[in-house]
């Protein structure tokens, strides 16, 4: 990894997952992910083979963002439109 910037780093839903829970201290689910995914609230940066969703620094960053409003019980419409600014 030496010569890479972090913005070249890409995590898988579960490394995902595991680095928001260390961050935030919240556990995230697979589903919650997906269901971002589909109502465009966090996309993935990319997708790989059978459809695993590959998550950038920016990405994992909004992730704890959103854990951690989810935790302070914001509802979703305005946790979406917080995280857009992000």
């Amino acid at each position: 990894m030496r010569g890479e910037a972090i913005d070249d780093w890409y995590w898988d839903s579960e490394r995902a997952i595991k680095l928001v829970e260390a961050q935030s201290g919240i556990t995230l689910t697979v589903r919650q992910l997906q269901a971002w995914h589909h109502r465009k609230a966090i996309v993935a940066s990319r997708r790989g083979r059978n459809n695993k969703r590959f998550y950038d620094f920016r990405g994992i960053r909004q992730l704890c963002i959103v854990a951690r409003l989810i935790n302070f019980g914001l509802p979703p419409n305005r946790i979406r439109s917080a995280i857009q600014g992000v």
